[in-house]
């Protein structure tokens, strides 16, 4: 397992770069880190904050960027905002199985947690990389020139029918 200083992430061992701010600056976890442990919802996030407060868990609350406002509608009030929960790298386990003894998470959540639930890619190479864009802009170019010369076809249909009308 790395470690990403500037996302706080842990990462696989096969990756080169954080998946989430392209950093190289990967080192192996200390025991002090901040790592994320989860995100979860106010609600959710309230009763984490009540267990870690019961057991004298030190943690770190964050708004998870990009999610907020996201989540489900809160019975016709404010949308739900998202957080990320922080704990030190030696206390992950610990605070894993308290979330998961107190019910907060499920055995579901816990494997995603534990397996990384998120897609790795093979790492492209600049030239690959500006072949498959170069490639994705001409195919993006050629099916709107269709969509445009066939919209233009079917009307010119159409004025010919209203023309025999």
């Amino acid at each position: 397992m790395l470690y990403c200083p500037k996302c706080q992430l842990l990462i696989s061992d096969s990756s080169q770069r954080c998946p989430f701010c392209g950093s190289k600056k990967l080192r192996k976890p200390e025991p002090e880190d901040p790592a994320l442990l989860i995100t979860a919802d106010e609600n959710k996030t309230r009763a984490i904050e009540a267990v870690f407060k019961e057991n004298k868990i030190i943690y770190r609350k964050r708004i998870a960027k990009g999610f907020v406002g996201l989540n489900k509608l809160n019975f016709g009030k404010d949308y739900l905002t998202n957080y990320n929960i922080f704990v030190s790298y030696g206390d992950i386990e610990n605070c894993s199985e308290l979330l998961h003894g107190a019910g907060i998470v499920d055995e579901v959540n816990k494997q995603n947690e534990n397996n990384g639930s998120e897609e790795e890619f093979e790492d492209m190479s600049p030239r690959k990389r500006f072949f498959w864009r170069t490639f994705s802009a001409i195919l993006f170019i050629i099916v709107v020139w269709i969509v445009v010369f066939a919209a233009d076809y079917v009307v010119d249909i159409i004025k010919e029918i209203l023309k025999k009308l």
